[in-house]
């Protein structure tokens, strides 16, 4: 069985909140503006990873 470097282990890490951050900025944020709606996907994604990060490790 393979094991997974430490880069692939962060990239796992990582993978939940911005999931998370592509599915509810897909479901509510229409502005109608790309630039604005990046905003609030990166914005979100941000404090996702920050909270994930925090609790989870």
């Amino acid at each position: 069985m393979p094991t997974l470097t430490a880069s692939q282990l962060e990239i796992l890490h990582r993978l939940p909140p911005l999931a998370i951050a592509i599915f509810v900025t897909d479901r509510t944020c229409h502005f109608g503006s790309f630039a604005l709606e990046c905003l609030v996907f990166l914005t979100l994604w941000f404090g996702l990873d920050a909270l994930y990060q925090r609790f989870v490790r």
